[in-house]
């Protein structure tokens, strides 16, 4: 997938807006997820495909999940030698053990999480939720052979003045969380709003209404479900 950058035209005042895929132009987009949001995703993953293929057990793409996060050396040449029913019975097991290990470090990286931790993080996803939003308006407009315009130029001005800004902010008070066990001194920028709550209430019911993959889909009704509490709360606060 490329980047979209913006450039300043020749001609005053316009902007042209495409996408690039060189590595130089990768090398410049910040890489926001945090260690600790890298060891979360990778959590969830590792819980996701597992529980995809518990559904639905085609061996060998088992053998490539265990290949991926199991541990023993000797299993994953076992399992990769024959598919026999005592190595798929053993597969099916070893499979079930490591989610379950997931689903317990889930509940303990849930469990250590500060409020003010989980609404930053929230604040970021919402800010990564408007990010891509833009980006897709942007592209749509391309498509239909828009290059100039205060709509296009608006998306490149709050993508590269606004959004960034704040998700620099935000990712830097979780990278201090991270390497000092508290957030430094509050800044308002990382703090949950309303319309906050509101964006993010909206783009999971997005989420819920086009997603087919049960895991996330759980993931995303429970988010949902705090969300909409925490409206509710703020509306009759």
């Amino acid at each position: 997938m490329g980047v979209l950058v913006f450039h300043k035209h020749k001609k005053a005042g316009s902007v042209l807006a495409f996408f690039l895929t060189t590595p130089e132009i990768r090398k410049q987009i910040p890489e926001y997820p945090t260690r600790l949001q890298e060891i979360f995703d990778r959590n969830m993953e590792i819980i996701e495909q597992i529980e995809a293929w518990l559904k639905a057990p085609v061996y060998y793409d088992g053998v490539l999940l265990y290949e991926r996060y199991g541990d023993s050396g000797l299993l994953k040449r076992m399992f990769a030698k024959s598919g026999d029913d005592y190595n798929q019975k053993k597969l099916h097991q070893e499979l079930e053990a490591l989610l379950e290990e997931a689903l317990a470090r889930q509940a303990e990286l849930d469990d250590k999480t500060p409020p003010e931790v989980k609404d930053l993080k929230l604040k970021a996803r919402t800010l990564m939720d408007e990010r891509t939003a833009l980006k897709e308006r942007a592209r749509g407009m391309i498509r239909q052979g828009v290059r100039d315009g205060q709509e296009l130029k608006a998306i490149a001005h709050r993508l590269a003045f606004g959004i960034k800004g704040e998700l620099d902010q935000a990712y830097g008070r979780l990278n201090f969380y991270e390497r000092n066990g508290f957030l430094p001194e509050a800044d308002t920028r990382g703090v949950i709003t309303f319309a906050d709550l509101i964006r993010r209430r909206n783009t999971l019911r997005t989420y819920l209404s086009r997603g087919t993959d049960q895991a996330r889909l759980q993931e995303w009704r429970a988010e949902l479900y705090e969300i909409e509490n925490r409206l509710k709360d703020a509306a009759t606060a």
